[in-house]
């Protein structure tokens, strides 16, 4: 598991190398989707942007100067809370971890939910298509092993948008 985190901080480090500024945020994030009923959360983190450093940077012209306004690549750390409801309502807290580079998004999603005195710690692994960071449709994957815990019906496929808003750049 220890190798598994390293990994997980290590690859997006690697992605912010000299051609890029790195700039930090703290972020709201909010999530909405479909998985056997209707799934959102909302959270709070930090997030690491990476902005492309070309010749254009100083440049007036507007079109020359887009790319080097819209972050490339970024990394995520996010702890909130998620709310399911399929038969019954499921809540309870989350922590996230996500690398988007250029329009992809990977995702990890660590959530221990309850409903009524039941308890269930899963891992939800996600990928998708980013905007920039700012926002992304996802499609996500319950790895971990669920027994009467969740109605028979349930999938453990799911879709979702959501939005990432940066409190602004330092």
């Amino acid at each position: 598991m220890k190798n598994l985190i390293f990994i997980i901080l290590l690859i997006p480090s690697l992605s912010f190398c000299q051609d890029y500024e790195t700039k930090g945020s703290a972020i709201i994030t909010i999530n909405a989707g479909y998985n056997s009923g209707f799934v959102a959360d909302i959270g709070v983190g930090f997030g690491l942007f990476g902005f492309k450093i070309s010749e254009y940077s100083s440049d007036l012209d507007f079109g020359k100067a887009i790319p080097n306004l819209l972050p490339l690549r970024g990394l995520f750390l996010s702890a909130g809370y998620k709310t399911a409801f399929f038969d019954k309502l499921y809540h309870g807290p989350k922590a996230n971890i996500s690398l988007y580079i250029y329009i992809v998004q990977l995702e990890l999603n660590a959530v221990y939910l309850f409903n009524k005195g039941n308890k269930e710690f899963m891992l939800e692994p996600a990928i998708g298509i980013s905007l920039f960071g700012l926002g992304s449709l996802k499609f996500t994957y319950n790895i971990s092993k669920i027994t009467n815990f969740y109605p028979e019906n349930y999938s453990k496929w799911g879709a979702s948008i959501g939005i990432n808003i940066p409190s602004g750049f330092f």
